[in-house]
């Protein structure tokens, strides 16, 4: 589980489930590229856009997959 830099919550779990909430966790949204991949996703990281010219974040899963965020 993890928050971008808009505050949108992140988690992910197993089966290539990724979802997300851009409410604070009231409602909750598939990402629709994930769900095709069949993984596990095990660690989702965004790193600090202050430190960088945009905002980038990573996510791994099992089987060498990593979905990369432009924000």
């Amino acid at each position: 589980m993890a928050w971008d830099p808009k505050g949108y919550i992140w988690a992910g779990g197993g089966n290539g489930t990724l979802i997300f909430s851009d409410d604070d966790g009231q409602t909750w949204k598939f990402d629709p590229i994930a769900s095709e991949l069949p993984t596990n996703y095990i660690k989702i990281v965004f790193l600090n856009k202050n430190e960088l010219n945009e905002t980038k974040g990573f996510i791994l899963g099992e089987r060498g997959y990593i979905l990369r965020y432009k924000g």
